[in-house]
Formats: structure tokens, sequence, C-alpha cells
């Protein structure tokens, strides 16, 4: 019976692993490591509950490069200073709530003038990602101010 189980438990994580092996093989083909770092933080090896709102943050310090403890918010939600057409790498993108983020990965993007809001979200192994208003791709950030 004790075998019976241990192989039944065994079973069950292969079928988990193998699920996540998948997206890892993906990222390990990328040859970019600052795109093969975004790729591994994308990848959501334990389905975690949505995350909790954070209108203000605990600390004015929330998304400098330390481990955040867990009462910290897992994102913010402001909108960007000022129109930019876009972002390269490396480029520095002020926020209304007064921080400023650097882009960290090798992407590139353009965004419409206007109004746009942003969530700065924590990632799965503690990297930092920007979402922009009604664009679907994410830019690795690191918060500089």
């Amino acid at each position: 019976m004790h075998k019976l189980t241990t192989a039944l438990a065994l079973l069950a994580f292969v079928n988990t692993v193998n699920a996540s092996n998948e997206a890892i093989s993906k990222c390990r083909q990328l040859s970019d490591p600052a795109q093969r770092f975004v790729c591994y933080e994308k990848i959501d090896v334990n389905a975690a509950p949505a995350p909790v709102a954070a209108a203000a943050a605990k600390s004015d310090m929330w998304g400098f490069l330390k481990r955040a403890p867990s009462n910290e918010p897992k994102f913010i939600e402001t909108e960007l200073e000022g129109d930019i057409g876009g972002w390269r790498p490396g480029q520095i993108i002020a926020l209304k709530n007064g921080q400023k983020w650097r882009i960290a990965d090798g992407s590139d993007g353009t965004l419409y003038l206007g109004k746009r809001k942003v969530i700065v979200e924590t990632g799965v192994i503690g990297g930092h990602f920007m979402k922009f208003e009604g664009l679907n791709t994410q830019p690795a950030v690191i918060r500089v101010q």
C-alpha cells in the first residue's frame, strides 16, 4: 500500500513538472540573458491567488531591489508622468506617484500619446514588470528612484 501511495504522489508531481517544463524549455532557447530572465519570470509555478490591490503602498521604498515582506503589495497602479511615444532599452520612465523605473530588458515599444495608466507588478522570483493600459507587452523594469 505504501508503494502505491508513493507512486501516485510521484505521478501527480511529474504531471505538474511536465507542464512547467514546456515553458522552461521555451525560455532556455532564448539567447539574450535579459529576455531569458523575463521569460522565466512569467512562468507561473504556483498559480497564486490574485494580488491585492495597493492604492497606497505601505512604504515609499516599494520596488527597490530587496526581498519584499509578504504584507507588501504585489503591484502598484498609477499613470505616466507625461506623454511618451514609447520605450527603448535603458530608458527611464517617470510615474505620477514620483517613482522612476528603468527598462531592464532588451524590449522596445510604441505608445500612442495621451493619458495612460500603468501597473508595475512583482514577478514570481522578484523582478518587476510594467504593464501599459491597452498594450499586451510588459517590459521588465528596475526602480531607480
